[in-house]
C-alpha cells in the first residue's frame, strides 16, 4: 500500500477521500521509497499487514484538507 506525509495534488486526487493513518516513524523507515531526492514529500510503501496494525484511517475532512494545502 503507498502511504505519503501530504495529500496528491493532481486533478486526478482532487475527488480522492484523504484518509489518515499514524504509523511510528521507525516503522516507517524500511519502507521509505525515495525516487528522486529534491522531492518536496516522502513516500513509502509499506506492507498491509503493518499499516492494519495501525488502522482503521480516519478520513481527513475538507476543511482540515484545506489546512494541510495551505501549509504548503
Amino acid at each position: 500500500m503507498w502511504f505519503a506525509d501530504r495529500p496528491d495534488v493532481n486533478e486526478e486526487a482532487a475527488e480522492w477521500t484523504l484518509l489518515e493513518l499514524e504509523i511510528p516513524d521507525e516503522l516507517l523507515e524500511p519502507y521509505e521509497w525515495v525516487a528522486d531526492a529534491d522531492q518536496a514529500y516522502r513516500e513509502w510503501l509499506i506492507p498491509a499487514a503493518l499499516a492494519n496494525q495501525y488502522g482503521p484511517p480516519r478520513i481527513v475532512s475538507p476543511e482540515e484538507e484545506r489546512e494541510i494545502d495551505s501549509r504548503r
